[in-house]
């Protein structure tokens, strides 16, 4: 893996672009995008929409064209002068399908913010290992940016903080902060997902089960992570090296199941021992659970005692690091930006989770 190359702060004025590298469902669902849009561009942030149909043609493969069209529209985005900030729409199941197709070259003498979550992963890390860009595991057009009336305070306050970094507008940046934690939450899907484009719905937030360290201790290191079931399918990968978690604080979420079911304990544990096996576990310092999706107290709370299961079951008696179980990360709302390979720690007898460097330049 090449030297970290982390991306100029975001300033106000810049222009933001949505890309969609996944699930295509610009035309779809044109009224939250169109809301996303206006979102950003009542605070200053011009947006390019970079989307088009994709072209098919008898004589190539359809595959091989749409791999190669998405790779060209994240190879705009990035080769764009004025673009400072690429935002997904959304996540699904295709954004491994172009990984083989993108000129990371471009991606490393262009750095730019490049954010999203769940099968973008397979991106954030690609993006990280094979041009050395950090990029952000964090919200997504769609499905936080498109919210009514308006997406997430506790989200998009984060967001900014984040990606403004510290600067000379007075933002204040999360280098030195704890990592906030939400008091309220849903884990509902968005109205306008169950068939109305235009669904002014509002979903209804419950107390936030609050985080809790299921193993004491305390760790240093660089946070890498994602989607659990992308995470296993990029092992063994040339995007997912073997030795790159060494030292670092891993963190996973887990995505809904089929047909927006919880996802089964079952699954959750096999994914695990998947990772476990190809010895990810073995040289972390430091473990960090998102919130669960769909899950009720019963379920939450095997969930934590499958994790203390195959912690204790480690090698030498066990692995001796801390696990915070139940961070803002993932397939609920709120969501936390998070910096990829950005320096954090962990303190159970503080109850902490900390940034230690900002995220940007």
């Amino acid at each position: 893996m090449t030297t970290t190359i982390i991306p100029k702060a975001l300033k106000p004025g810049d222009t933001i672009a949505f890309v969609s590298p996944s699930a295509r469902l610009n035309e779809l669902l044109p009224t939250p995008v169109s809301r996303s849009v206006k979102f950003f561009e009542d605070r200053g942030y011009p947006v390019k929409t970079i989307y088009s149909r994709i072209p098919t043609s008898n004589s190539a493969s359809i595959f091989l064209q749409k791999a190669q069209h998405v790779a060209n529209e994240i190879h705009e985005a990035f080769l764009d002068p004025q673009v400072t900030c690429i935002i997904t729409t959304i996540g699904g199941t295709e954004a491994n399908e172009v990984l083989r197709h993108i000129d990371y070259e471009i991606i490393r003498d262009n750095p730019k913010i490049f954010v999203g979550y769940s099968d973008i992963t397979h991106l954030l890390y690609a993006f990280f290992v094979k041009a050395g860009l950090r990029g952000f595991y964090g919200p997504c057009v769609l499905t936080e940016f498109a919210e009514f009336p308006e997406p997430d305070v506790f989200t998009t306050n984060h967001f900014f903080q984040v990606l403004l970094g510290k600067g000379s507008f007075g933002t204040e940046g999360i280098a030195g902060k704890k990592i906030p934690m939400s008091t309220s939450f849903t884990q509902l899907e968005l109205p306008f997902f169950l068939g109305k484009d235009d669904s002014q719905d509002i979903r209804e937030t419950v107390p936030t089960r609050q985080a809790r360290f299921l193993r004491p201790g305390t760790a240093t290191g660089p946070l890498l992570g994602g989607c659990l079931r992308k995470l296993v399918s990029l092992c063994g990968s040339p995007f997912l090296p073997s030795s790159l978690h060494n030292g670092a604080i891993f963190f996973f979420e887990v995505s809904q199941g089929e047909n927006s079911t919880a996802m089964p304990l079952e699954r959750i544990r096999s994914d695990l021992v998947d990772l476990i096996n190809t010895g990810l576990w073995d040289n972390i310092v430091g473990l960090v659970v998102g919130r669960t999706s769909l899950y009720d107290e019963k379920m939450n709370k095997e969930l934590e005692s499958m994790i203390e299961e195959l912690v204790d079951g480690g090698p030498n008696g066990g692995y001796q690091w801390p696990v915070l179980f139940g961070v803002d990360i993932g397939h609920t709302s709120p969501m936390l930006t998070i910096p990829f390979g950005a320096l954090a720690r962990l303190d159970s007898t503080k109850h902490e989770f900390s940034l230690l460097e900002e995220g940007v330049l």
